[in-house]
């Protein structure tokens, strides 16, 4: 009896385990495959989190704004006049002030109050004179400064947060071949401002 209790004691301690079965070759690469691919996933959620959360129609508008340079190819500045020399020297204030009349017909004027409008970050003032150009043009059957206009105001959409107007003019610049900005207007570029529209 003691001699068993004795033996019981001592095997106590002891672990019967069954054979180690080694994993396959193909399994294991399976599972590291199955375990990277997940660690890949993470990193492109994450990325694409970090993405959507600090876009903003500011960034957005920044990093695809020019200001837009007039020139006509003369050098001197006789040729032009007092309102396109203030355009040119970088005076917004005083293109404002120099503009004939609120209700002015004159494309090339409306353009460049629209354009520093928007340098002086009154985009619903660029609004407004960036789409009389394009009213002025479909009045006259011209297409004067038209292109430069529709993807200017674009981004003044964009800035302005009127996304759904910004969406209409981008989809139809990147579908039109021949646009002038066709390249600037990318599938990238429409998909970022959809993700400013979701949130």
């Amino acid at each position: 009896m003691v001699t068993k209790l004795t033996a019981l004691r001592s095997n106590k301690g002891i672990k019967h385990e069954g054979p180690v079965r080694s994993l396959s070759p193909i399994k294991r690469f399976i599972r590291y495959a199955v375990a990277a691919s997940a660690s890949i996933l993470l990193v492109i959620l994450g990325v694409m989190a970090y993405n959507f959360y600090t876009l903003s129609p500011q960034k957005l508008f920044t990093d695809n704004y020019r200001v837009y340079e007039f020139n006509s190819g003369r050098d001197d500045s006789t040729g032009y006049t007092k309102l396109e020399n203030a355009y040119r020297a970088k005076d917004y204030q005083a293109v404002i002030k120099l503009s004939t009349k609120p209700d002015s017909s004159n494309i090339k004027e409306n353009f460049l109050l629209a354009s520093s409008y928007t340098e002086l970050k009154n985009y619903p003032r660029a609004i407004q004179n960036y789409n009389k150009v394009l009213k002025e043009n479909e009045r006259k059957g011209t297409l004067f400064l038209n292109d430069e206009t529709e993807y200017y105001l674009a981004l003044a959409y964009l800035r302005n947060r009127d996304y759904d107007l910004a969406l209409d003019l981008m989809e139809n610049i990147n579908t039109n071949p021949v646009h002038l900005y066709h390249s600037k207007v990318t599938g990238k570029l429409i998909r970022k401002v959809k993700m400013l529209k979701w949130r």
